[in-house]
């Protein structure tokens, strides 16, 4: 019995190396497990939050076109109310501003709504790259169409001001 115990400790002894190299392994695994599972999530979050700035600018970029369209919309009533233009020229502006209005800008919103109400829809489904290009594009369109928006209220009133009766 002695002998066994003492072989048992003899066979501990001799293979305590390898049984620290295996729990050693064990742990490494457990470790690098995790470490991808946080990755995973932490990636899983960053383009979360990125399909979520890119919605908010999509958002931005339909209230820039439904912007454009209000302005049209009040110069067009503007013009109907003021008396103190050449008649001709007031009507070929206000007549140009309508169509406008009705075709170009309202086209622009609904296109606007439109991509809103698709990136709402697939918002789990997009993949990184097709974010990314929705993303590219309304940053560097969102700037200048809000440039182009402050430029509509001086343009239009020189314009007003071209063809006032004097």
């Amino acid at each position: 019995m002695i002998e066994l115990a003492s072989e048992v400790v003899n066979f501990i002894v001799n293979k305590i190396g390898l049984i620290f190299s295996l729990a050693a392994l064990v742990l490494s695994f457990l470790s690098y497990r995790n470490s991808k599972l946080v990755k995973k999530k932490s990636d899983k979050d960053a383009l979360y939050k990125f399909k979520t700035e890119t919605l908010l600018k999509a958002r931005e970029f339909e209230i820039a076109f439904q912007d454009s369209y209000d302005k049209i919309d009040g110069f067009i009533k503007e013009l109907q109310g003021n008396n103190t233009l050449f008649a001709e020229p007031k009507n070929v502006i206000l007549n140009e501003l309508i169509s406008q209005r009705d075709s170009f800008y309202k086209q622009c919103v609904l296109d606007a709504k439109a991509t809103c109400l698709k990136l709402i829809d697939n918002f789990d489904t997009l993949s990184e790259d097709e974010i990314a290009e929705y993303h590219k594009v309304f940053n560097s369109e969102l700037e200048r169409l809000k440039a182009n928006n402050k430029r509509l209220d001086s343009k239009f009133t020189s314009l007003i001001q071209s063809i006032a009766v004097k």
